[in-house]
């Protein structure tokens, strides 16, 4: 059996970072695509720009859940980094 051990729980603490900082990056990014799909298909003549959108709204729904596990997942990281941080100073407190 692996066993994973936390030496520091400020490097949880970054790792959470990261995980908000991508959920961020996801949604801006997603964002600023549908605003340039959205201005570059109005020059399309046909269906296609309609249809194209629509795909993209679709798509959202993706993003939209990729956004919340990654925050889901950020929050149960910080949780565990809490513990660690709290169990260390307990036991810094009872070190003999």
């Amino acid at each position: 059996m692996n066993e994973a051990r936390v030496k520091n729980a400020e490097e949880l603490y970054k790792y959470a970072d990261h995980l908000r900082w991508a959920a961020g990056d996801l949604q801006e990014n997603y964002h600023k695509v549908k605003a340039h799909a959205a201005d570059f298909s109005q020059q399309w003549k046909d269906d296609s720009a309609e249809a194209f959108m629509l795909m993209l709204e679709r798509e959202e729904r993706v993003i939209q859940e990729l956004i919340y596990e990654f925050t889901r997942y950020e929050g149960a990281v910080r949780k565990r980094a809490d513990m660690v941080r709290e169990y260390v100073a307990r036991g810094k407190r009872y070190k003999v």
